[in-house]
């Protein structure tokens, strides 16, 4: 695995208050799937599009006051993301906090300025998943729609999308759900109509993963980590048998490997019952 980089508060306050411990194996991050652990890893180190201001293609420019060549910073916009955005799909808009200059009145402005929060226009319109076959009623932005049209559909705007740029819980469990339902093609994906379920395997098929890996995605760190004791303790329970059962398979194993006289041994345990009841008998006398 490669090398956890430092994350910026955003990526940590997005991840939750504690941050996994993928390098000490006493912990049960470190138990965690590798592709699981490697999706963190991704999620922690790629920076977001920025949404809110368009970045310079410049390092440097001259400042023509002193002549010196100067570093361009680009510092990229606070945004605040409320929870009614994770319930959405906002396309990586959000709120932003800021100062607003008041207007002038007569021959003097105002020194003082106020504060302004600039909310972007939510919209409530119903999407249709192909994959799934379901239509779902969600907010959006007009930035989602745009680029939803970009991406040629719902299903490709989810798929294609990075956890970066999606910002919405809803939008990774639908991302799951697609995935799992490509794994389990045969028996999920449109099983009554073949052709249907070709079609639109063939479109998406580009996005299949395993079963295996579709299960975990998405999913945040204290969710993975439920998932892992909730299998943990099926395994254990699964490997703790009654020592009936394993004596009931290797009776039937000898029976039908002919190991096994049924004569005998009735004849071994008459022999053995007399025996422990004269002992017992003599006993007591």
């Amino acid at each position: 695995m490669s090398k956890l980089l430092l994350p910026k508060f955003e990526r940590i306050k997005s991840l939750g208050k504690h941050l996994p411990k993928w390098t000490d194996p006493n912990s049960i991050y470190y138990r965690l799937p590798e592709h699981y652990k490697k999706r963190q890893i991704d999620f922690l180190n790629t920076l977001p599009k920025p949404v809110h201001y368009h970045p310079s293609e410049k390092l440097y420019e001259v400042d023509h006051e002193h002549g010196v060549k100067k570093r361009i910073q680009d510092v990229p916009i606070v945004v605040l993301y409320p929870e009614q955005s994770k319930l959405g799909i906002w396309g990586g808009e959000g709120v932003i906090a800021g100062y607003k200059r008041p207007k002038q009145t007569g021959y003097k402005r105002p020194q003082y300025l106020t504060t302004k929060l600039w909310r972007p226009k939510v919209l409530k319109l119903i999407f249709y998943s192909e994959i799934l076959d379901q239509y779902y009623a969600l907010t959006c932005t007009r930035r989602t729609l745009e680029l939803i049209e970009e991406a040629k559909g719902f299903d490709n705007y989810i798929l294609k999308t990075h956890e970066v740029d999606l910002k919405s819980d809803i939008g990774m469990e639908l991302k799951r759900e697609m995935l799992i339902r490509l794994a389990k093609k045969d028996t999920d994906l449109y099983p009554k109509d073949k052709q249907k379920q070709e079609l639109i395997y063939n479109r998406y098929k580009e996005f299949a993963i395993s079963l295996e890996e579709a299960e975990w995605v998405g999913l945040k760190p204290w969710e993975a980590v439920t998932k892992l004791k909730k299998i943990e303790e099926e395994n254990q329970k699964n490997s703790i048998r009654p020592l009936k059962e394993v004596f009931a398979e290797e009776t039937v194993e000898k029976l039908t490997s002919g190991e096994f006289d049924i004569d005998k041994s009735i004849t071994k345990e008459k022999s053995i019952f007399k025996k422990i009841l004269e002992e017992n008998f003599t006993k007591k006398k």
